[in-house]
């Protein structure tokens, strides 16, 4: 083999190489856009979208409602591009285009004047756009770690959480000096820097399991284990028409419809919280200065938001982790999710400084449960040449469910006069209502679990040899209703009355014809007759 192979540790060696740059460049990419508080600092100190409040003034509802639609705009793209890096064959071409379409986002926010009006949604939506493009298609790298599959899209999913302090670092640039050209023409030059070592260093066709990667030229290549093994034996070369098939009937089935509605509306309580959380920290100074006298540092609460969800979903993997490994991945990873989007709507309406700290606790896990909680069912619940299409489905799909944050913000603002109580309070009880229906699923799977495990029939109870074929039936058949089991012993039961029936029917007519020859040997003196019977 001219490639040199680096089997066994050093197998593992290269491809830990490749993980540990594409989390570092992850972390400058994918959930950048998610650290939106923080670039909102930049934007606002420059004077974006400054002319939409009246003279004098620096906040109003119109100024908000515009940036909301920013960062709107950029969160749906961001989930596009992951449907878009799921559909395109090459992870190279994948990961370089989504560098090319960050690169040009960055190279806008530096260029363009305050004054302009389209430059900053198109921009955001380039680096959200950017982002799903980079993370999905990297997902694949876990196969090259075996068993260690899972720890490796945790850490992804945790990277793309960590993302978001990009922007926190590019506000700690700016605070020290930097001019708002000179950060993001350096992020630009970062990207480019970025784009030419992937182009180097990535393969270009996915990873599989099985695969191996060796070093050639200090360029990775990508081999199969078993190089003599027949491609349609291991599924590599199946046909596009039957992949497409069973694509669009995963994409049918039940499970995944329910799932997928799950995660459609938890993600939009997501992006909602995260969308309106500067409107609702001026909404709350407000409050907190009238009933109270003292309101917030905003800036304070603005830094601690932003770092606080990039760190935290890093402690919710061993968790995470525990819980799928404990309970499986259908009903209490679900639940989690549910019940920390609920706790994060009861933090916000209450009217102190303190539940913010939970709040951010809660919504930092809340996003970590709910996205390692879809990626994982979809990767179980489904093959893996199925998963990246099935994924990227159902992120474009969740998608749209993150525009309505922008009409129901402005229905906030227009209806109940910027008092987020009436808006906050209804999605609680919509929280409540999914939390609900995930907790009866839940229930519903202890049950099935209970009747599954039912004590195996004692061998005394049935007869003989049939006690371990009643048992395997049993056990084979507890998806059903009725148990095969609880059928053969009805049938049973019924054969041993009529056993029982026809035994006393034979008993009855051996006890009269008893008494007949009784009757006929004894004479009427009680003395016996020598007859022969």
């Amino acid at each position: 083999m001219s490639a040199m192979r680096l089997p066994g540790l050093k197998g593992r060696g290269v491809a830990l190489a490749l993980l540990m740059f594409t989390l570092f460049q992850s972390f400058f990419t994918t959930g950048i856009v998610f650290g939106w508080p923080s670039l909102l600092l930049i934007l606002k100190n420059e004077g974006v979208y400054l002319n939409k409040c009246p003279a004098g003034t620096e906040s109003c509802s119109s100024r908000d409602v515009a940036f909301n639609l920013v960062f709107t705009l950029a969160s749906i793209t961001n989930v596009i591009g992951a449907w878009v890096g799921g559909l395109i064959p090459s992870v190279k071409c994948s990961i370089t285009c989504g560098l090319a379409f960050s690169m040009t986002g960055s190279l806008i926010l530096a260029l363009s004047p305050a004054s302009s009006e389209l430059a900053w949604p198109l921009a955001l939506a380039l680096q959200g756009a950017a982002g799903g493009m980079i993370q999905l298609p990297t997902y694949c790298l876990g196969n090259a770690f075996g068993s260690g599959k899972g720890s490796v899209i945790a850490a992804f999913v945790a990277l793309f959480c960590c993302a978001a302090l990009t922007y926190q670092l590019m506000v700690l640039l700016y605070n020290a000096g930097w001019s708002r050209s000179e950060i993001f023409l350096s992020h630009a030059g970062l990207l480019v820097c970025f784009a030419c070592v992937t182009c180097w260093v990535w393969p270009g066709p996915p990873i599989k399991v099985g695969d191996v990667l060796t070093c050639k030229g200090c360029r990775l290549r990508v081999e199969n284990e078993n190089d003599n093994q027949d491609e349609t034996a291991t599924g590599t070369n199946k046909p596009a028409r039957g992949l497409c098939r069973k694509v669009l009937q995963g994409a049918c089935s039940f499970k995944y419809i329910a799932f997928l509605t799950f995660y459609i509306v938890e993600l939009w309580f997501n992006r909602c919280l995260m969308g309106w959380f500067a409107p609702y920290l001026d909404w709350k100074d407000r409050l907190l200065t009238e009933r109270y006298g003292h309101g917030l540092d905003i800036e304070y609460h603005t830094g601690c938001f932003t770092i606080l969800n990039a760190l935290l979903p890093i402690t919710a993997i061993p968790v995470f982790g525990w819980i799928v490994a404990r309970f499986g991945h259908r009903s209490v990873a679900p639940l989690c999710a549910a019940l920390l989007g609920v706790l994060s709507f009861a933090s916000l309406l209450m009217d102190k400084e303190w539940p913010l700290f939970f709040f951010y606790f809660f919504l930092a896990w809340h996003r970590q449960f709910l996205l390692s909680t879809f990626f994982n069912f979809v990767s179980c619940e489904f093959t893996g040449d199925v998963f990246p299409k099935l994924a990227g489905i159902g992120t474009l799909v969740s998608s749209l469910s993150g525009g309505l944050q922008y009409p129901v913000l402005g229905m906030t603002y227009s209806v109940f006069d910027g008092d987020f109580v009436p808006t906050l309070s209804g999605m609680l009880i919509l929280g409540c209502l999914l939390l609900v229906v995930v907790a009866a699923f839940f229930l519903q799977e202890k049950v099935f679990a209970h009747r599954c495990s039912i004590r195996k029939p004692n061998v005394k109870e049935t007869e003989g040899n049939n006690a371990n074929e009643d048992s395997s039936e049993e056990a084979s058949s507890c998806s059903s209703e009725k148990t095969l089991h609880d059928k053969n012993m009805e049938i049973q039961a019924k054969h041993d009355q009529e056993h029982a029936k026809s035994s006393a029917s034979h008993a009855a007519t051996n006890l009269e014809e008893a008494e007949d020859v009784y009757a006929d040997v004894v004479s009427p003196s009680g003395k016996h007759v020598s007859t022969a019977v």
